[in-house]
């Protein structure tokens, strides 16, 4: 596999020339026109945007009851309006963006979405998007108006064709079985834009892979590789555990079968797969079958800090990762500071998310009460990448897990949150050709 890479880096190089310093521009854009793409190839990867379209309607009563969300739904849709016209006016070549584009799978908010990426492709900005577990079939599509009234959804077909500027319509190959297409924006890389999501029976929050999607994707990425193209992925759930035990803790937020699939995607050549859906900005690897294949896991865009990447593609196959944030949008907060505000609304959505988690252990509410802090201390940390196990927090485990019983098992939860493998998860290199 690694002579396999070094031929492949030669084979980029003599395909764009040997100079490096020399511009190695291709003759059309991603909209088929414009000033072209070249080396360095500069990214902007989203993910969960979950808009929510203001048109839709909000009550109080819904604006309160979704304060048990993380995400949020009520700024959903100026969070990603300020997006778009920060990224607009950016040195960004393409936008990744790895599904859960709306907040419950209204067509409403789908079109909205549209609109603005559509907006954002005009100023000569690629947008490539795939589906999430919120976005298609979705029964839970309802008007937060009330909570009750459902409204229109959209099934895999209207997907395509709401979207279909904005990735689909310029697939060099399209999966017969799911939504999943690939896509070349310049000689170089590729970008298998992969449908994890099942949704012929409706919303669920698991996802997988059929074997023919699977056959279809790996043909794709040789295909690539034999064409002197870096195979890149991008998909909705997560392809490598970003957390110890994660399919038993945080069960439906990997692929099915992940280890199997990272083999295969693995073993055919794909290196780096951005992923979305568990709301963290966590970098994780994994070695399969004598390959490595890092899992980029970008967090939802509407949760506070609001951050996303920026990655830069490099002709011999290096790429560079940093975290970029939305730090303004329109919104009222009741004349709080926006950080202050967002902050707040994360700590009221944690204390009841964890709340039912601990509910879930077991804990009585003195244990709850006693262990939250320091739960949500763990979650926070766990959220926005490259956690430090402080002493404090080490303290704080130690005496969680004095008291015995199910506390241990919280200690040990909060310890594995904290425990944060190789590679840094928001600033970082990584070397594709080796």
């Amino acid at each position: 596999m690694k002579i396999f890479f070094t031929i492949l880096g030669c084979a980029m190089l003599l395909a764009l020339g040997c100079d490096k310093d020399e511009s190695k521009v291709v003759d059309a854009g991603p909209d088929g026109g414009g000033e072209g793409l070249a080396f360095p190839l500069v990214v902007a990867v989203l993910s969960d945007t979950h808009l929510y379209a203001e048109t839709l309607g909000m009550s109080d009563q819904a604006a309160q009851g979704l304060q048990a969300e993380t995400r949020l739904v009520a700024a959903s849709e100026a969070i990603l309006e300020s997006t778009v016209e920060n990224l607009a006016t950016s040195d960004v070549d393409l936008v990744l963006i790895s599904g859960d584009l709306t907040s419950n799978g209204a067509a409403e908010s789908h079109h909205m979405v549209a609109q603005l990426l559509e907006g954002l492709k005009a100023t000569g900005i690629g947008v490539y998007v795939v589906p999430g577990n919120h976005d298609v079939n979705n029964q839970y599509a309802v008007s937060y108006e009330t909570f009750q009234d459902t409204v229109p959804d959209i099934t895999p077909e209207e997907f395509s064709e709401i979207y279909s500027d904005l990735g689909p319509s310029e697939a060099v190959s399209t999966d017969p079985s799911s939504l999943s297409y690939s896509v070349e924006p310049l000689p170089g890389v590729r970008f298998l834009m992969l449908d994890s999501c099942l949704y012929t029976t409706g919303y669920h929050l698991n996802g997988a892979f059929s074997d023919d999607t699977v056959a279809w994707a790996t043909d794709q990425a040789v295909e690539a590789l034999s064409e002197g193209s870096f195979p890149v992925a991008v998909m909705h759930h997560g392809l490598v555990e970003h957390v110890d035990s994660q399919d038993t803790y945080f069960a439906g937020f990997l692929v099915d079968d992940h280890d199997a699939a990272a083999q295969e995607l693995a073993g055919s050549g794909v290196p780096l797969v951005f992923t979305g859906h568990y709301h963290t900005m966590d970098v994780s690897m994994q070695e399969t079958g004598g390959a490595t294949i890092y899992d980029a896991e970008t967090s939802c865009l509407s949760i506070w800090p609001f951050s996303y990447r920026l990655v830069t593609f490099h002709e011999d196959g290096k790429v560079e990762m940093t975290t970029a944030t939305t730090n303004d949008f329109d919104f009222d907060t009741g004349g709080q500071d926006l950080d202050t505000w967002a902050q707040g609304q994360l700590d009221i959505a944690f204390e009841s998310y964890l709340t039912d988690m601990a509910q879930s252990f077991g804990l009585s509410a003195a244990q709850t009460a006693f262990a939250m802090p320091a739960m949500k201390d763990a979650w926070k940390a766990h959220m926005l990448g490259d956690e430090e196990y402080t002493t404090e927090a080490q303290q704080a485990v130690a005496e969680i897990t004095s008291q015995g019983g199910v506390m241990i098992l919280v200690g040990g939860l909060i310890t594995k949150l904290y425990n944060d493998a190789d590679p840094a998860d928001k600033e970082l290199t990584l070397d594709l050709a080796n």
